[in-house]
């Protein structure tokens, strides 16, 4: 969060003694607030519409005393490095995917176990239920959750055929870097993952290092890594989690009022962010079949899948979470 600071205001005093006619601005205690906030999706996306115009309505709600800038495009690193730009007061907030998250706090990724939760609306009724608990894990670590943004439907693209887990064993799958969860699977069924960093997927599609990811059709679209896939494997039963985060130490230090503004704003703003990207994955969802892309019914193959999923989840208790987080988070997406 930027703070007046009285060297500041002194050196900026003394700048523009230098310039003909030029007077300072009196610095006063109705100075605007920014929050810097990090982000990986460009302006250009839903993110960044969106939390444009949660910008403006946070300057209205605060009276102008809170506003939001963008660092999008992950121009100030990727996202561990935003967790570690929050923690050393470089920036103030970022939007996360699981991997921010895990930075944080790896036992918020049992919201993304393989069969922990399946859809949208588990992932809704979990998060509902769980809501304090969520909350303090990430108070505990520093953090203020502002809302959650998911990133879409999970689902293995690739160029072949994909319906059971030992189709992977003979693939090509790219493995995100620190992603625990993905390179467990893979040594679950037998597969071997290729990790490389983001930017690293499309050369590797293009050259045939890789030939299968896992994503969400918004990334896969987005990314142009569409061009060089041609099958999609149905049905999808995985949400890649997301969330908006912020200094707790910055929160703390808003005032009653400006925390009001903030916590109203960032949850208006989050609960059209979800509504946007679901329903903008399933349209690129839908373009990606127009153009041709071919799906793979593994429906024939849904017991493999669940063991598979089980046995995965099973082996990360006690690495990123406990058993009881683990049963918490299907008991409440299974719930009424």
């Amino acid at each position: 969060m930027i703070k007046v600071r009285k060297l500041a205001v002194v050196l900026s005093c003394a700048l523009l003694l230098l310039v003909p006619g030029a007077t300072p601005e009196r610095v006063t205690a109705q100075s605007p607030t920014i929050i810097r906030l990090a982000m990986i999706p460009p302006r250009t996306s839903e993110w960044g519409r969106v939390f444009s115009a949660w910008n403006a309505s946070l300057r209205t709600a605060s009276g102008g005393t809170l506003q939001i800038h963008l660092e999008p495009s992950g121009s100030t690193g990727d996202e561990v490095e935003f967790v570690r730009r929050i923690r050393s007061d470089q920036i103030d907030a970022a939007s996360l995917s699981a991997l921010g998250l895990a930075a944080i706090d790896r036992s918020l990724l049992a919201l993304q176990a393989p069969g922990a939760v399946e859809n949208a609306a588990q992932l809704d009724r979990a998060r509902t239920v769980l809501d304090a608990q969520l909350r303090a894990q990430l108070a505990s670590n520093g953090m203020v959750l502002l809302g959650w943004s998911d990133l879409g439907q999970a689902r293995i693209f690739s160029s072949r055929v994909i319906r059971r887990p030992g189709d992977l064993h003979d693939a090509h799958p790219w493995q995100p870097q620190n992603d625990v969860i993905f390179a467990e699977l893979l040594s679950r069924v037998g597969a071997t993952g290729i990790p490389l960093p983001l930017a690293g997927v499309l050369p590797a599609l293009a050259d045939g290092r890789v030939d299968t990811v896992a994503a969400s059709a918004t990334a896969v679209s987005a990314l142009q890594w569409r061009t060089h896939l041609t099958h999609v494997m149905r049905p999808s039963n995985a949400v890649l989690i997301g969330a908006t985060v912020y200094s707790k130490a910055d929160y703390d230090h808003l005032t009653d009022e400006q925390r009001t503004a903030l916590d109203t704003t960032a949850a208006q703003a989050h609960a059209q962010l979800l509504a946007r990207v679901r329903r903008s994955d399933d349209a690129y969802y839908a373009e990606l079949l127009t153009r041709g892309m071919i799906e793979d019914d593994a429906t024939p193959y849904d017991a493999e899948w669940r063991t598979a999923a089980q046995q995965t989840r099973d082996a990360l208790v006690g690495r990123l979470y406990t058993r009881a987080q683990l049963d918490a988070v299907m008991t409440a997406a299974r719930s009424h």
